[in-house]
């Protein structure tokens, strides 16, 4: 069940001193005081930020807008395989859910599959996704992550060590820096939400302040009660009332509205927190304007940072590799320490953000030097179509003959 804490259940988000308070659990040493709960479920409620959802949405839209396919020849049996695997496991369908990695530092699914002790076999299920609370890094563990579970108040990690079961997928930015870093990209755009989250109540009670004009009363002797009263609520309620009716003992006027610096210096900061969340999730500045003839998904890649979109396709593609073909291909083959080859990699179809004239520039170069080049390789990455060979290569020192 997830897990809500008391301080976040009439708040949409959290206050400063809460946030603090999370962080310093989940960094703490001595792994009997660690909670990470409190933080993943500040960083639940800054993933639902309107601003931050849609930065989310194009980082992933950018990320996930290439096809994928298994494997450089599709009519292999191992390939057929292993793609079919893939598609009843509902991964395809759930890319995102590694896409997230970024934005939070983990995610569990699973399990995938599940050792049957009487047939010995490895039995399949399909995807399963876990509440952000329920899971966390956890580095006691084989696998880096552990489930939570509390009894009687009293917080429980359970080590995920069963590494054919789960995918695990781990993401820290400062990896070689700080070692057991959590919270993913979301743990310091947190600060800078909270920050402007403030900053956007102080303009607004000040464009309250300054919305309308002072009113100035003045009264002459003889004015009578009723006026004096009536004259005073109207300088000391401005959003009650317009006019009212008083004798000519009584004078009113609106003041000119001052002109309140503070609110563009409000903006200033604002902006300066959006630029710099931007910049966490994007790697660059984010632009609220379509760029006319471009698609969706052609757009979002302008949007994000060419090298944090290919670090985002090489992390999920290794995990995809490493953590689920490769077992797959250990029970197709009946051997529990195969290495899947690369010729049944996952990966992404990137060509359209490649220059195919260039590779096959490329290509000749290598060819010429007396590489042998694999065909179905270089037709991908040209767009030519090659006359086969017996093995499949392409011999060098000849030029790229039959293209």
């Amino acid at each position: 069940m997830p897990y809500i804490p008391t301080e976040l259940k009439n708040r949409t988000l959290p206050t400063l001193s809460f946030y603090k308070r999370a962080l310093d659990l989940s960094e703490n040493t001595d792994p009997k005081k660690r909670d990470l709960r409190d933080l993943y479920a500040c960083i639940q409620r800054f993933a639902e930020n309107t601003r931050i959802m849609g930065m989310m949405i194009t980082y992933r839209d950018a990320v996930l807008g290439f096809d994928w396919s298994i494997g450089l020849d599709p009519e292999d049996p191992i390939t057929e395989s292993l793609t079919r695997v893939f598609k009843d496991s509902r991964l395809n369908q759930n890319l995102d859910m590694l896409v997230n990695t970024f934005f939070t530092g983990i995610t569990v699914i699973g399990p995938v599959r599940t050792l049957d002790t009487e047939a010995d076999i490895m039995v399949k299920y399909p995807m399963t996704e876990h509440d952000l609370t329920d899971v966390g890094p956890w580095p006691d563990s084989s696998t880096g992550a552990a489930f939570f579970s509390e009894k009687n108040y009293k917080l429980t990690a359970k080590p995920i060590n069963e590494r054919k079961q789960y995918i695990v997928d781990l993401y820290n930015p400062l990896k070689g820096i700080k070692k057991n870093y959590v919270g993913g990209v979301l743990k310091p755009v947190g600060w800078y939400l909270l920050v402007r989250n403030i900053l956007e109540q102080l303009r607004l009670r000040y464009s309250e302040r300054y919305a309308e004009p002072d009113r100035d009363v003045e009264w002459q002797d003889g004015a009578t009660k009723d006026d004096i009263e009536a004259a005073k609520d109207w300088a000391q309620n401005p959003g009650d009332n317009a006019s009212f009716a008083h004798s000519n003992k009584v004078k009113a006027a609106f003041l000119e509205a001052v002109n309140n610096p503070s609110k563009e210096t409000f903006q200033t900061a604002i902006d300066a927190c959006n630029t710099e969340m931007d910049i966490l999730i994007l790697g660059q500045t984010a632009t609220t304007q379509g760029t006319p003839g471009k698609l969706g998904n052609e757009e979002a890649r302008d949007e994000v940072r060419k090298d944090r979109m290919w670090s985002a396709l090489k992390r999920i593609t290794r995990t995809i590799n490493d953590q689920f073909l490769e077992v797959e291909y250990q029970i197709i083959t009946g051997n529990n320490n195969a290495v899947l080859p690369e010729e049944y990699y996952f990966s992404f179809n990137t060509e359209s953000e490649e220059d195919s004239e260039t590779n096959a520039r490329t290509a000749n170069n290598l060819h010429q030097m007396g590489a042998d080049l694999d065909i179905k390789v270089l037709e991908k990455k040209t767009g030519f179509k090659i006359r086969p060979t017996g093995d499949g290569f392409l011999p060098g020192d000849k030029g790229l003959i039959g293209v």
